[in-house]
């Protein structure tokens, strides 16, 4: 029998409909959560994009020294911003996005920029990177942990909340999921000069976003390198030093001694070793303590990962080591501050959430009662956040509420764990529940937002 088109396969339904669901999650109430100007970032980006489009020369707050002279603006809602130019904090990349959204929408003045026409952008980022997770996660860990992880990154709280943040990484996370993919194609065998030629183009993008998107060529020459792919692993770091360097002439071309300065600025930023610990565990930030425990799963799945007999292979290498990696960047470049800026994990929040979906699809295949309590106490807690808090209605305490439902659950696995099938059952029955729960937490973001 004839396999269908590649559109028409079931797989890429599903696809379909998990960006519509992400889509739909991502629009509701989007300018409500998080709220405009708890992020200064936002106008940051949006400030400097305009005014690079409409004057050549870009313009936006910064509290740097370097700078020397400041202009303060007082937005319309009474938000006050030191206003430099020209702006050289980060490369234009991302700004000019941002800027082009703004302007394509009438915004044709600071006075002008809202949340609702800059936010759009990140938001498609954040389904093409769902579309690119999948691709990758489909070649490296299997289709239904693929499928798990997809669904988990459009549904769950904190990833449909940092989905709408204006931040550069919201660009460098597509970026790194395009670049491996490349890398596992040419792995594989079946990437050619197509496959090449994205990964030159996503790592010498990616400096031109943020600098340290130097990390997307860094990752991927590390798993080419593993593979004596000495030549690819070459072409990637070129390609990377190469995007560096037209941000270098972006800097000579608006004034190279204050990108000098500003550079170096950036650079001495580092104030302890703290911050790879703090960026795995802290509540993420967006300025408000906001958690996100499958962030937390993901970690653990990096760990079982890194610990299977397959942990040599390229495939598994492909989602892991990055992750690690640029873990590793941040202990080396950032500040303890990072935990606070939590939208430094937006790069690999999709590959992180990789590593959930894997290791939530081998709790589903192998149920135990310490595998399904690891998922209820971090992905269950995050799908719970809207139902279980204060006094309930028939004023029982909600801590024994949770206990009497964690022994139910936890119970009959014990009870059936010579039953395979019931316990698969079970599991995926909850599985489904936590499903409808980030959902409904994703659905009440813009009231959870304020309450955190």
């Amino acid at each position: 029998m004839e396999r269908p088109p590649g559109w028409l396969r079931a797989d890429w339904l599903f696809l379909v409909a998990v960006l519509l669901l992400a889509l739909g999650l991502r629009l509701y109430q989007y300018t409500d959560a998080p709220r405009f100007h708890d992020n200064p970032d936002e106008v940051q980006f949006a400030w400097a994009g305009l005014s690079l489009l409409t004057q050549h020369a870009p313009q936006s707050w910064s509290y740097f020294p370097e700078y020397g002279h400041y202009t303060w603006f007082v937005t319309p809602d009474g938000y006050s911003y030191p206003l430099v130019q020209p702006w050289l904090d980060h490369p234009p990349l991302f700004p000019l996005v941002t800027g082009a959204a703004a302007w394509l929408a009438g915004e044709r003045s600071f006075v002008d920029i809202t949340a609702a026409p800059i936010r759009i952008p990140v938001i498609w980022l954040s389904l093409i990177a769902i579309a690119l997770m999948y691709a990758l996660g489909r070649r490296v860990l299997g289709q239904r942990a693929a499928m798990i992880a997809a669904v988990l990154f459009a549904t769950a709280p904190g990833a449909v909340l940092f989905s709408r943040s204006v931040e550069t990484e919201a660009l460098l996370a597509p970026l790194l999921l395009a670049a491996l993919l490349a890398v596992h194609r040419l792995l594989s065998g079946d990437g050619g000069r197509g496959s090449i030629a994205l990964l030159v183009a996503c790592c010498a993008l990616a400096p031109l976003v943020k600098v340290p998107g130097l990390a997307v060529g860094g990752s991927a020459a590390i798993v080419l390198l593993a593979e004596r792919r000495w030549r690819l692993a070459l072409i990637a770091v070129g390609a990377a030093v190469l995007g560096l360097a037209v941000f270098a002439l972006y800097g000579l071309w608006q004034n190279w001694s204050l990108f000098v300065a500003i550079f170096q600025e950036q650079a001495a930023h580092r104030t302890g070793v703290m911050g790879a610990f703090e960026f795995i565990i802290e509540p993420a930030g967006l300025n408000r303590r906001f958690s996100d425990p499958w962030w937390l799963l993901g970690w653990i799945g990096v760990g079982a990962l890194l610990a299977t007999r397959l942990a040599r292979r390229a495939r598994l290498n492909v989602v892991a080591w990055p992750i690690v990696a640029y873990a590793a960047t941040m202990l080396v470049m950032a500040d303890v501050r990072v935990a606070y800026f939590g939208w430094y994990r937006i790069a690999i929040y999709p590959l992180v959430y990789l590593a959930a979906g894997y290791l939530v699809w081998r709790v589903l295949t192998a149920p135990s009662p310490a595998g399904v309590g690891l998922l209820l106490i971090t992905g269950g807690a995050a799908a719970a956040a809207a139902w279980f808090g204060g006094p309930t209605t028939l004023r029982i305490a909600t801590g024994t509420l949770v206990a009497v439902l964690l022994a139910a659950i936890l119970g009959s696995l014990a009870i059936l764990r010579s039953n395979p099938r019931a316990a698969r059952a079970i599991t995926a029955a909850l599985l489904v529940l936590i499903g409808v729960g980030n959902i409904i937490v994703s659905l009440q973001l813009s009231r959870l937002y304020l309450q955190i």
